[in-house]
């Protein structure tokens, strides 16, 4: 991929429209479109608070004696939450702390849809108290959250679905909410990197008439561990445990792994290092013990996807302690990383991981001697039936899973990624709802000095933020709007842009607009004496990864067409040449020891990838 050098232009946006200090042309307020609030925002901080107590002797759970029998919410009020959410909650890479609401993570600008599971037909939807019929589709909720600023937290309530018996709302069973900790239960939340965990770690689970956190620790195992080391006198030691997650409502990009845990001593003894595999998953048949058969999603250990590694280093805490069995054990977390490297000036890469599609999480190497470790679990709140249940797997080739429906209490820490250009903006009331923005005329005769504002938008007779003109109904630029900020605090681009040709010289990126939009403007060289015209099919891509042969990035914008000359659009779109639909290309710069052998990215040493010398550590 060519590493263009983007540039973050250093100007004001002010509620009234664009301020550029070298725009020689009259300045005219521009009347920023107000949409109208939507119902479901909400314009507080979510509040932090220190994670409720479980439990500190968990009532041992069944084995699968017999096909297990999914829970349901007893009343049939209730709706499944969106496919390929996860949920948010302790944050440990941030001390420990999190969010106590129940609270879904997935990427903005996308349909999340609540499949309606009342018994009742006649059931409605509201949002917050409104009425949501306009996003009913089929009898399901559907509702496509985008950035706000609201609160600087960019926070959504979930929908509440209403029948004559009663209602639900994602979240009324959270631990937090029964407790009347909080007055409300669910809401949405995509704009940051944060764990993400398969299972509601808020749900309540109730005991003895009060309501506790889900989290289990005891099980079946010698070691009394739930998963873990230890083992079954009829299947033997326990060498991996395992959590199907489900394929990501957007690709998925993490690069840690977070296993809430517990050991006498330390889990990992100094010296090893332990494996958490990324694998692909398969349909396998089991048969339970009244010999009832079930198709389960395995992992498919044939296509593993990547590889990260713990060690004793890779802990955190292990000096609380809680009472299990009679036993006092120590707890913490165990932290999964994939090998990064250093560059030549001495920065440290962290390795990343890319997911788009349904995935297995395999934490192996439990049998290997001196491992003191147990991994909790949590329990699945009732209805929510988009959660595998944890599996052991055995030194047999044997699995075990629980009758209490149990996730691992485990997170990847990352976050949904999505970069969205938008056919029209919806920023501004000059916009022209017949133009595509996402094609950009370039200037034939090259950039003028102000980086990019010979850009227009295709179509336009010019761009309103230089000419003045509420008429010409362009923008410098494509817009696209990110998840996060295109530049961090540092002035790290958390984006680039793949495709870009020779012929551009760089590219501008103004960060200032509202809901995280971005105006890129094109620097751009003359048409060539002779030639008509030339155009490029270019995207915003995300953080990459290296997947094998392949790289694949958090995500990919629609395609933007980069028009300088006479072209033919109409044909060029209906060819759609060079547009990149897919988060993965082939990968031409593989990486090489100095001998010249290719190496794989677990190597330690120097190395040399597209042309440069790293160290791989």
């Amino acid at each position: 991929m060519k590493k263009i050098f983007l540039v973050a232009v250093a100007t004001a946006f002010v509620a009234t429209g664009f301020a550029q200090s070298k725009m020689t042309v009259e300045k005219k307020n521009f009347q920023l479109w107000q949409k109208a609030a939507p119902s479901n925002a909400v314009s507080m901080k979510a509040e932090r608070m220190e994670k409720l107590p479980v439990r500190d002797v968990q009532q041992q759970v069944r084995t699968t004696a017999q096909k297990a029998t999914r829970r349901l919410i007893a009343d049939g009020i209730f709706y499944s939450r969106p496919a390929g959410t996860l949920y948010g909650g302790w944050n440990w890479a941030e001390g420990g702390s999190g969010y106590y609401y129940t609270t879904l993570i997935g990427a903005p600008y996308t349909d999340f849809t609540y499949v309606n599971k009342c018994v009742d037909n006649n059931s409605e939807w509201t949002v917050n108290g409104e009425d949501a019929t306009e996003d009913v589709v089929n009898g399901n909720y559907v509702g496509a959250y985008a950035r706000t600023e609201l609160g600087g937290a960019s926070l959504f309530y979930v929908p509440t679905v209403n029948t004559t018996a009663g209602s639900y709302t994602l979240g009324d069973y959270n631990v937090y909410y029964k407790r009347e900790f909080i007055s409300l239960g669910g809401l949405v939340r995509m704009d940051s990197l944060t764990c993400l965990y398969p299972s509601d770690p808020n749900a309540a689970v109730l005991s003895n008439g009060v309501y506790y956190s889900p989290s289990a620790a005891w099980g079946l195992l010698d070691s009394d561990n739930l998963f873990g080391s230890g083992s079954d006198e009829d299947f033997g030691k326990a060498v991996t445990a395992v959590q199907v997650f489900p394929k990501p409502i957007s690709p998925l990009f993490f690069d840690k792994i977070y296993v809430e845990a517990l050991s006498e001593t330390q889990p990992i003894p100094a010296g090893m290092k332990m494996r958490a595999y990324i694998t692909g998953v398969k349909d396998s048949t089991v048969t339970y013990r009244d010999e009832s058969q079930e198709v389960v999603k395995v992992p498919d250990m044939e296509n593993i996807i990547d590889i990260l590694y713990a060690e004793s280093s890779d802990t955190l805490d292990f000096v609380s302690t809680t009472t299990r069995n009679q036993k006092t054990l120590k707890t913490g977390q165990v932290v999964y990383k994939k090998p990064g490297y250093t560059d030549i000036l001495g920065n440290n890469i962290p390795g990343n991981v890319v997911v788009d599609q349904q995935f297995a999480l395999v934490l192996a190497d439990f049998e290997k001697d001196g491992v003191d470790y147990g991994v909790f679990g949590n329990e699945v709140e009732d209805g929510d039936d988009s959660v595998d249940r944890a599996r052991m797997g055995f030194e047999n080739g044997r699995s075990l899973t629980y009758s209490t429906p149990i996730a691992l209490a485990v997170s990847l820490y990352g976050m949904f990624d999505r970069a969205y250009a938008p056919k029209v903006p919806g920023i501004y009331s000059f916009e022209d709802e017949t133009l595509d923005y996402r094609i950009v005329a370039l200037p034939v005769n090259g950039s003028p000095e102000e980086y990019g504002y010979g850009n227009y938008t295709y179509g336009s007779t010019g761009s309103i933020f230089v000419t003045g003109e509420e008429s010409d109904a362009g923008y410098p630029g494509a817009f696209v709007n990110t998840n996060v900020y295109w530049f961090d605090e540092d002035e790290n681009s958390n984006y680039d842009i793949l495709g870009v040709p020779d012929w551009i010289q760089d590219c501008v990126i103004d960060p200032s607009f509202p809901y995280y939009g971005n105006v890129i403007m094109f620097n751009v060289d003359p048409l060539p004496t002779g030639e008509k015209g030339r155009y490029a099919w270019v995207n915003v891509v995300g953080s990459e990864a290296e997947m094998g042969d392949d790289v694949v990035y958090s995500t990919v914008s629609e395609p933007i067409l980069l028009v300088q000359g006479d072209v033919d659009v109409d044909a060029v779109i209906a060819a759609n040449v060079q547009s990149v639909r897919s988060n993965v290309r082939p990968s031409n710069n593989f990486t090489y020891s100095l001998t010249g052998q290719r190496v794989a990215n677990s190597f330690k040493g120097i190395v040399i990838r597209d042309g440069k010398k790293y160290i791989m550590k």
